[in-house]
């Protein structure tokens, strides 16, 4: 199934979040060669979203943050299991999402990849309201890790 078939499920509602999966370094400290999905596979669930909202039903973005939306008519996003998210979390800060929220759609993260890029990021600046330090690129690789493949898109299909 294509992305623009996985969101007809959802076209009825005004928004779908979809969980993070946070990556790690994979204990590379410089950049390996080649690309970030062979060289970053570690990761763990998240409770972070992001959302793809239908902006007809959509008011505004909440002002704190870029992840929660004001939508119309008191109407709430789901999440893949089509269950309303409240929040700019799915589950709760803390929470361990369910395993189910992975299998239809989800949104690798890759906030840190090796040292090297870590540090490099660091430099330029990242989101100012939450400054980054070396802490959040340990504390990310502290976490459980299991090993992550990543859904795979069928073969593009040409449109006569």
């Amino acid at each position: 199934m294509n992305i623009p078939q996985v969101l007809r499920k959802y076209e009825k509602y005004p928004g779908l979040t979809l969980n993070w999966r946070m990556f790690g370094s994979n204990g590379h400290v410089s950049r390996p060669k080649g690309g970030v999905l062979p060289n970053y596979g570690e990761c763990y669930d998240n409770y972070h979203i992001k959302s793809i909202v239908n902006t007809k039903h959509t008011q505004r973005s909440h002002h704190s943050n870029g992840h929660q939306f004001i939508y119309l008519n008191n109407k709430t996003a789901v999440d893949t299991n089509f269950h309303p998210v409240l929040g700019a979390y799915n589950p709760k800060p803390g929470g361990i999402p369910d395993a189910s929220l992975y299998s239809v759609m989800y949104l690798n993260h890759y906030a840190v990849k090796s040292r090297e890029d870590y540090e490099d990021k660091l430099v330029r600046g990242v989101d100012q309201r939450h400054k980054k330090t070396m802490k959040f690129f340990n504390d990310t690789n502290a976490q459980k890790m299991k090993q992550c493949g990543y859904l795979k898109m069928p073969p593009a299909v040409p449109i006569l």
